[in-house]
């Protein structure tokens, strides 16, 4: 599901065990071309394909990244469309997306049916929450991805291969909340 992000880890691996490593400095830069203050895309399930080795532009940013303002507007007009249909948007409401590209709230969410019934009538809906899903899974893993090169940089190989151990755990539990994301006061946000 991590797409978006593909050309900066393809350029940028944190792998200590190749030797296309960037300093924390590069790596900071090939993330703000993509996720900084970039305009937002389009969905996951309609991601523009990036060739390994290519770094984003806004181009492809645009086809990829929501930015923090229709992040904001997304959930707005979710919260309001969830009251519409008579959901409790009082509590927050987990949300995923599941193996087909459908968006669905989780098992165990009071008004799972009307919530599941808002995004199958509108495809737009699940789509740019596909795109804010993305948007926010990608960035947790570049933060960790960050904070690994700011701590790597001075250390040998086998001490980098040691400290990406402990990263690669962080980025693993990230990619296996799969993008899911939480509802909750008209402000939406990656899962815990």
């Amino acid at each position: 599901m991590i797409t978006a992000l593909a050309g900066v880890n393809d350029s940028f691996s944190a792998s200590p065990t190749t030797s296309k490593q960037p300093s924390g400095d590069q790596f900071a830069q090939a993330l703000a071309s993509v996720a900084g203050t970039t305009p937002a895309g389009n969905s996951t399930t309609s991601a523009t394909s990036v060739a390994p080795g290519t770094v984003l532009g806004s181009a492809a940013a645009a086809q990829l990244f929501a930015t923090p303002q229709e992040e904001q507007d997304f959930a707005a007009e979710l919260d309001d469309r969830l009251k519409a249909a008579g959901v409790d948007t009082s509590q927050s409401i987990q949300l995923q997306v599941q193996a087909d590209g459908s968006v669905v709230a989780k098992s165990g969410t009071a008004d799972k049916q009307k919530i599941d019934a808002v995004f199958a009538a509108d495809p737009a809906l699940g789509n740019e929450f596909r795109k804010i899903s993305n948007t926010e899974e990608s960035l947790a893993i570049a933060r960790v991805e960050v904070a690994y090169q700011n701590q790597a940089q001075n250390l040998d190989s086998a001490a980098q291969r040691a400290l990406w151990q402990q990263y690669a755990g962080q980025i693993s539990g990230i990619e296996a909340q799969g993008g899911d994301l939480t509802l909750a006061g008209a402000r939406i946000s990656l899962s815990s």
